[in-house]
C-alpha cells in the first residue's frame, strides 16, 4: 500500500535540485506564481527552454520528435494563444528514488484560467528534469511565466515491482516525443 510523503519526508528523501525549503510567494518584493517545499507536496518551476509544434504537421504519439521546433529559450513571460499548446521543462532536476513515485497537478492559478501544466505520473528510480506539457484550452490569450511555479508534485512511498527504466529517464531539457 503507498503513503503519501509530507514535508519532513520529502526533505530527507527526494533529491531535488534546485531545491526551495519553503514555499516562495514572493520574490525580490515582486509577487511570483508560488514554488517550492509545502506541507504535503513541492512547487516546480517552469524553466525556459520550450519547444512549439510545427505547423502543419499530424501530431503522433509514434513519430520520431520533428513534430515540435528545436528549444527555444524564453526568460519573458510567454502569450500563449488561445486552444495552443507549448512544450516546456521543469528547473528543477528530480531523482526519485526506487520505491517513490508522484503525482502531478496543475497550479490553481493557471487552472481557473483555462491553462493546464500536465506531466505524466513520475515513475521510482526517475532522473532528469520533467517534461511539462501546457496548454491554454481557453477561447483568450493568456500569460505564462517562465521561471516561477507551474505544477505541484505530490510523492508516494510504497513498494514497487520494478523502477523506470523508459526512454526519458536520465534526460534534460524539454523531451518531445521519441
Amino acid at each position: 500500500m503507498a503513503r503519501m510523503l509530507v514535508d519532513k519526508q520529502i526533505r530527507k528523501m527526494l533529491p531535488v535540485d534546485p531545491f526551495v525549503d519553503c514555499i516562495v510567494r514572493r520574490d525580490g518584493g515582486k509577487k511570483v506564481m508560488s514554488y517550492g517545499l509545502d506541507s504535503f507536496g513541492y512547487d516546480i518551476r517552469l524553466g525556459n527552454d520550450f519547444c512549439y509544434p510545427v505547423a502543419d504537421v499530424v501530431l503522433d504519439p509514434k513519430g520520431d520528435g520533428e513534430m515540435y521546433t528545436k528549444p527555444i529559450k524564453i526568460t519573458s513571460p510567454i502569450t500563449m494563444q488561445p486552444r495552443t499548446h507549448i512544450l516546456g521543462r521543469s528547473l528543477e532536476t528530480i531523482k526519485m528514488l526506487d520505491n517513490v513515485f508522484a503525482i502531478v497537478f496543475p497550479k490553481s492559478s493557471y487552472a481557473r484560467m483555462g491553462v493546464i501544466a500536465h506531466i505524466t505520473p513520475i515513475d521510482p528510480g526517475y532522473k532528469g528534469q520533467l517534461t511539462v506539457e501546457i496548454s491554454n484550452l481557453s477561447g483568450r490569450a493568456a500569460k505564462i511565466y517562465p521561471r516561477e511555479g507551474i505544477a505541484k508534485l505530490v510523492f508516494f512511498i510504497g513498494r514497487p515491482k520494478s523502477k523506470y527504466t523508459g526512454s526519458y529517464s536520465g534526460k534534460n531539457g524539454v523531451n518531445p516525443i521519441g
